[in-house]
């Protein structure tokens, strides 16, 4: 008699067991899923909502919680290194222009000096030539009697005659001044004592 108490219990048992899983827990998951499904269809994002419902449930969203704060700073640090990133690389690229122009610049300038440089040489050449001609005239002039040279240089232009005159010595001077009409020989004379005492 006991044993067979024993039996009915166990099968009490089994089949509240049997009632639970039948009646209740099969038809929750059913429902689940056809619920689940379903919301899929309508095109709702179930699991970014399953997400939200748990981090509702304290004691799961607190370490969620804690991994997306990291997340999102780790986000923030990121965005700012890009930002700065970006700054550096435009400062760099605005220095880079900088010396770019510099560079124009001063190639500008070098070649503006190597212009200057030949002209001059040009000019000293120029000069040296001129002198040359210059001395020889001169040294065509000393070999003159001092009337023939006074007649000559009575008929030049008065800037090239005092340019001649200037390279005489004043022995040679002096005795073609005094072959000249005295009217010609004194206004050369003045010329050359006002550019006596500039050059003093």
């Amino acid at each position: 008699m006991g044993k067979a108490q024993g039996m009915l219990k166990e099968e009490k048992k089994h089949s509240k067991l049997q009632v639970f899983f039948f009646v209740i827990f099969i038809p929750l998951v059913f429902t689940a899923v056809i619920v689940y499904v379903l919301l899929m269809l309508y095109g709702m994002d179930v699991n970014e909502k399953v997400k939200e419902a748990v981090k509702d449930i304290p004691f799961l969203s607190k370490e969620e919680q804690a991994v997306e704060e990291q997340n999102i700073q780790r986000n923030e640090d990121i965005t700012q290194l890009e930002t700065s990133l970006q700054e550096k690389e435009k400062k760099i690229h605005d220095m880079q222009d900088k010396l770019n122009e510099k560079d124009l610049e001063l190639e500008s300038l070098q070649i503006q000096v190597q212009r200057l440089n030949e002209q001059l040489a040009e000019a000293d050449k120029k000069k040296e030539a001129e002198q040359t001609e210059l001395k020889e005239i001169v040294s065509a002039y000393e070999k003159m009697t001092p009337k023939k040279a006074a007649l000559i240089l009575s008929e030049l232009e008065e800037d090239k005659a005092v340019r001649l005159l200037t390279q005489f010595k004043s022995d040679k001077l002096s005795s073609i001044l005094e072959k000249m009409d005295p009217a010609t020989a004194a206004q050369y004379t003045g010329i050359l004592s006002e550019r006596t005492s500039q050059d003093d």
